[in-house]
């Protein structure tokens, strides 16, 4: 079996973007099997140049004295712990928020729109790169993209997990702030500043 076929890339990003634009048959194209519950974390490998643009945009700010090895080590572990924490937060208070029922698909939708929103990211790493923007202009750029991103987060606790509106804006932010730790806490771990 292949790792991620060509076609399950194209359904499930497809089905992602159907969300963002909030369409109601949002999740027609996603496998909410066990199966694609488990393969959607694969979708890993392709936020990877996204995030790896995003880092090397941080480490064009940084001292030259920082160790490139550990900043990028450092910022590899943070992602993969990242990418698998809230899930498993979440799976242990499911029952208690009574999502149980809806976990499964949230995961594979959370994973897969993640590719999604990862790219505005990218897009704005490669111009400050470039030189086209300044420093100022891309954390400007960032941040909007983070505010659209994190409703984008809303929309999906909202429809997917099928939870109202308390809940959904709950979800999200301990998502967020448990991100924010997880990336606080690697990079005083490996004495690296934070991105």
């Amino acid at each position: 079996m292949a790792f991620l076929t060509r076609d399950e890339i194209v359904r499930s990003i497809t089905s992602a973007w159907h969300v963002f634009i909030d369409r109601p048959d949002a999740d027609r194209y996603f496998d909410l099997s066990v199966t694609g519950f488990w393969r959607s974390f694969r979708a890993i490998v392709l936020i990877l140049p996204a995030y790896a643009l995003s880092a090397a945009t941080t480490w064009t700010t940084l001292p030259s004295s920082m160790d490139t090895t550990t900043f990028f080590v450092a910022r590899t572990v943070s992602l993969a712990i990242d990418w698998v924490a809230f899930p498993i937060v979440l799976a242990l208070v499911a029952d208690r928020l009574r999502v149980s029922s809806t976990y499964s698909a949230y995961v594979i939708v959370r994973n897969w729109a993640s590719v999604i929103a990862t790219t505005p990211f990218a897009i704005i790493s490669i111009l400050y790169i470039l030189g086209p923007i300044g420093q100022e202009v891309a954390s400007t750029l960032s941040l909007a993209v983070l505010f659209v991103i994190l409703r984008y987060n809303y929309l999906i606790a909202r429809r997917v997990l099928q939870v109202g509106i308390p809940l959904a804006i709950g979800v999200v932010v301990v998502d967020f702030i448990l991100s924010l730790s997880i990336d606080a806490g690697i990079s005083a771990l490996f004495g690296v500043p934070i991105q």
